[in-house]
């Protein structure tokens, strides 16, 4: 495995058995062909792989690492490329689990490096600079399968377009020399050339970052593939059963190797290591208890539910980011193989095999993805090609002092008996966490590598001889579709023409019968795709081929479905099923389908029903409209070319004036005479979404909008059988929208001074999200005084946020002159985490200590879910009794840290409460008045605060008494 580098400085490197000296584009003149799955079965029972005996010796494996995504490939990836003896097993395929259910992209995450600089974090910090990192070194080794992409934050207020600028120039900083192409700025009518489909009200401009993009489970399988190719034993569909253990030389029990079942055969037998890696992401906790029965729970589940919209919602080559949506998470929405991936949601869930995504997940991506797009682009459900539920594998560390508290990163576990588990990280940082768990497992195993890690450089199977322009030589030998040859280069690298090599002759010509059939007519996948699956990749299932081969039920779960008899005949073929195993298949198919956004009723209907498409019904001669139609569940609701015309003619007997327009009375008796079914909910909702304003019976109504309003009713008509399957838990909201902006409204609020920094701006983005006017300043005495004079010229509490430390202490002068004048003042000012109190973090200050001799009320939450309670309390002191200033101190990680809105305390208006006078009293004060020589009447601040000018004028005119106010008293 080693070779001489020539030159001045040569040094002995790795040699990679997947070299080629084959140009560029160009066609390797021979390839590595993979093991078989028999051979690698052999290989684990403890034979050769031909079948014969193996010496006793030979049979023990240097790791056994159970878990075939990202992470366990990564692992076995390194191991064998160290030259270590491996084997790899997995339960059901390559990237069953998470690692095919991600969002797309090889990123550093510009959410992770907010919330680093605004929490002071530097764990977070080290793994977006961490994350940067392997960025570069992903579009390195697997070039084909990943890529550059640009991605656009739009900004509609102009403070953000500085803070959202130095947030990616820092971005881009932090990337140092692994940094791809650098970020830039837009205008708003570059913006709207880049992304036309934005919404264009109130756009200011925008910033465009860059970060990579893969094809996930592709990306799994050449891991797999490639760790096969340097001498690694790699089994799909194999599940570990038990584990094995036996005592050391100090009598301790220590784990030595596993029980393994073939899922295909139901065989049996058990594999001997030197140690075991178990990498099986959200499935860690099983095989844990297989090793320690008793032990807790380390996986804490979170689901991440997609969705895959038609390309053109999305420009071809830039993705967009929605940096705040109405519950403070971030939403992608990115071009990804000829389609658009939206999401995601991030939910607590249990962990099972295939999750499913609910229609209350499914609505919400939905409306917050038309929240950023532009009116006249109308997304439906109807739309959604196809929808899926991966769990993230968020973990604790069952060794901390606080079980509680998940871990940022990822983690590795090693138990008494030695078993290692690696869980939680994330695609981009498979690498970096395989080789600390392969540097562990050396160290605790005593194992003797040949070399260091090669992980950095050691290219994936297919990248060796490929370049961006080889689909030309693809097209120009095989005479494939450029798009279909577009999609062999970048989804198989170099092996692209092994892939064309498998294609059946047709009568001896020199063109392809299985390039050119593909397996739906939408799409570029072609049959011998499915050959390659089998023969080069290890499929062994239906659903290893639609879903993690060929990306088919992730782009499109129904196109899927209709592909589904046509692939399981080659399959068959291939792998020699016979009927029954071919029925199983078809069934399992439809199953997974079911988790990819389709209905549990495709279970029960026949094949021929499944891909009818009768329905549709000759308006000329029906004049009524086919509101049932199968095709119309999994599609946005369409009408036939004779039924837009039965629609048109209808329209055109009801446009009097033959202008395009009819009336809104004349609606109802138009969808009569097309016999339009009425939904459950009426007809009203319906049209209140097209904007027709149906309560005014003469209002012009156009033809467009009226065929809108029809295919959402046929649309919701075919949708009756679908529900949700689980309630979604949308309850985990950020503690900026907690109730805490929602609170101040209630109380009055209506304008809030401020300056935005560190940790407040999302404070301050939630307050303009509820509807409360946020006034900008560039120092905050100015800002303190602006929020004192509002509370006495309004009476109500002037609210003021200012950040930590010295901005506090500089508002300090408007919130003395507000106590002392009696006018209401509400200071919010954030602080550092409460875990680095004392530390000498920066900016760190005892500010309610501070603020306590000059305030009414000085305090901080003890709990997030409190925030809108103590800003009640806040105001109420604030403005009623003698009114006066208050303050509320708000730690970084409570800003930055979720709340369950169930826990959160519903807080009612602020009611002014004036005392009542003693009747007593007021007789008395007026016989002394009455009985005056010479009475003068003083106004002072307590006519103000009681808002008495009326009955002060009334006093002063009954009596004809001069008055005189107080400097607090004038105005009255």
């Amino acid at each position: 495995y080693y070779k001489q580098q020539a030159g001045p400085y040569a040094r002995t490197v790795y040699a990679d058995p997947l070299e080629t000296p084959t140009p560029p584009g160009m066609r390797p003149h021979a390839f590595w062909t993979p093991p078989k799955r028999v051979e690698m079965l052999n290989d684990l029972k403890g034979l050769e792989r031909d079948g014969s005996a193996k010496a006793a010796d030979e049979r023990e494996y240097d790791l056994l690492v159970i878990g075939g995504g990202a992470t366990g490939a990564g692992c076995t990836l390194d191991a064998a490329t160290r030259g270590l003896k491996v084997a790899m097993v997995e339960r059901d395929d390559f990237a069953s689990g998470t690692s095919s259910k991600s969002t797309k992209l090889v990123h550093g995450g510009v959410r992770y490096l907010q919330k680093a600089i605004m929490g002071l974090d530097y764990e977070q910090w080290k793994m977006v600079r961490e994350a940067l990192h392997e960025r570069k070194t992903f579009l390195h080794i697997a070039p084909y399968l990943s890529n550059e992409l640009p991605i656009l934050l739009p900004v509609y207020t102009w403070w953000q377009l500085p803070y959202f600028w130095i947030g990616c120039k820092m971005y881009d900083l932090l990337a140092g020399k692994q940094g791809i192409t650098g970020s830039y700025a837009l205008g708003r009518s570059k913006t709207l050339e880049n992304f036309p489909m934005l919404r264009a009200e109130n756009l200011v401009g925008s910033l465009v970052y860059f970060d990579g993009q893969h094809n996930d489970a592709r990306m799994n399988a050449a891991l797999a593939v490639t760790a096969a190719a340097h001498g690694a034993v790699v089994a799909n569909h194999v599940e570990v059963t038990s584990l094995i253990k036996e005592k050391d030389e100090s009598g301790v029990e220590k784990v030595r190797g596993a029980m393994l079942r073939d899922n295909e055969t139901g065989e049996e037998w058990a594999v001997r290591a030197k140690g075991v890696i178990n990498a099986t992401g959200p499935f860690s906790d099983a095989i844990l208890k297989m090793d320690e029965p008793g032990m807790p729970d380390i996986v804490a589940p979170s689901s991440g539910v997609h969705l895959v919209l038609p390309s053109y919602f999305s420009p071809k080559n830039m993705g967009m980011l929605d940096p705040a949506t109405t519950d403070g998470r971030v939403v992608f929405f990115l071009p990804w193989e000829g389609g658009v991936v939206a999401g995601t949601t991030d939910t607590m869930c249990s962990v099972e095999a295939d999750p499913r995504p609910s229609e209350k997940e499914i609505e919400w991506i939905l409306s917050e993805i038309r929240r950023f797009l532009s009116p006249d682009v109308k997304i439906r459900r109807g739309d959604v090609l196809s929808a899926w539920s991966g769990i993230r594998p968020l973990v604790r560390d069952p060794k901390a002092a606080n079980t509680k508290d998940l871990v940022r990163n990822h983690m590795i576990h090693e138990s008494e008996a030695g078993l290692i588990t690696i869980a939680g990280g994330k695609w981009t940082t498979y690498r970096e966490m395989s080789k600390e768990t392969v540097d562990r497992a050396v160290e605790s195993f005593g194992l003797k590598p040949l070399r260091e890690c090669q992980t950095e450089t050691v290219r994936l199977i297919g990248s060796h001889a490929w370049s961006d322009t080889m689909f030309i030589k693809l097209v120009q030998n095989f005479g494939v579709d450029p798009d279909v040859a577009k999609h062999l280069s970048h989804n198989y690298g170099d092996r692209a023409w092994a892939v064309c090599a498998l294609a059946d002759r047709t009568n001896g010509s020199a063109q392809h019968a299985s390039l050119e059939q593909r397996i739906h007519p939408r799409y570029p996948f072609v049959e011998a795709e499915v050959r390659y699956a089998v023969q080069y990749e290890y499929a062994m299932s239906v659903v290893d081929v639609i879903a993690r081969r060929l990306r088919l039920a992730f782009l499109d779960a129904q196109a899927a479905r209709e592909a589904l008899p046509r692939v399981i005949d080659i399959m068959a073929k291939e792998l020699k099923w016979d009927d029954a195993r071919k029925q199983r298949e078809g069934r399992k198919g439809l199953e997974y389908l079911t988790t990819m956004g389709l209905p549990d009723s495709i279970l029960d209907e026949s094949p021929a029903a499944a891909n009818a498409r009768e329905g549709f019904v000759n308006m000329q001669t029906t004049r009524s409209l086919d509101f049932v139609d199968p095709a119309s569940y999994y599609r946005r609701g369409q009408f036939s070319a004779e039924e837009i015309g039965a629609i048109l003619a209808a329209f055109s007997e009801f446009d009097a004036h033959g202008d395009g327009h009819i009336e809104a009375r004349d609606i109802q008796p138009l969808f009569e005479s097309i016999k339009v079914p009425v939904p459950d909910n009426g007809f009203e909702p319906f049209l209140d979404a097209a904007g027709i304003r149906h309560s005014d019976p003469g209002n012009a109504v156009e033809f467009e909008q009226v065929f809108d309003v029809l295919g959402e009713i046929k649309e919701a008509t075919n949708a009756k059988g679908r529900k949700p399957t689980s309630d979604l838990n949308l309850n985990q909201i950020p503690t900026h929208r907690s109730g805490g902006t929602k609170a101040l409204k209630q109380q009055g609020v209506s304008v809030v001074f401020g300056i935005v920094g560190i940790p407040v701006v999302d404070v301050a983005e939630a307050i303009q999200a509820e509807g409360i006017k946020f006034i900008s300043f560039r120092n905050e005495q100015s800002c303190s005084y602006a929020a004192s004079a509002w509370g006495f010229l309004t009476g109500q509490p002037g609210v003021c946020l200012v950040v930590s430390g010295p901005g506090v202490v500089h508002a300090l002068a408007g919130v003395v002159n507000s106590q002392v004048n009696l006018w209401p003042l509400v200071l919010i000012g954030g602080s550092c985490e409460t875990t680095l109190e004392g530390a000498g973090a920066f900016q760190e200050c005892q500010q309610v200590e501070m603020c306590r001799p000059y305030t009414k009320f000085s305090a901080r939450p003890q709990r997030i879910e409190l925030i809108p309670t103590v800003l009640q309390s806040a105001t109420r002191h604030a403005a009623l009794g003698r009114p006066g200033a208050a303050y509320i101190d708000l730690p970084a990680d409570f800003i930055q840290g979720s709340v369950d809105t169930s826990a959160v305390p519903s807080i009612g208006p602020l009611r002014p409460v004036f005392a009542q006078a003693d009747p007593a009293a007021i007789r008395e004060a007026a016989m002394l008045l009455a009985n005056a020589r010479s009475p003068l009447i003083i106004v002072g601040k307590g006519a103000a605060y009681a808002r008495a000018e009326t009955a002060v004028r009334a006093l002063v005119e009954k009596y004809q008494a001069p008055f005189l106010p107080t400097p607090m008293g004038k105005g009255v």
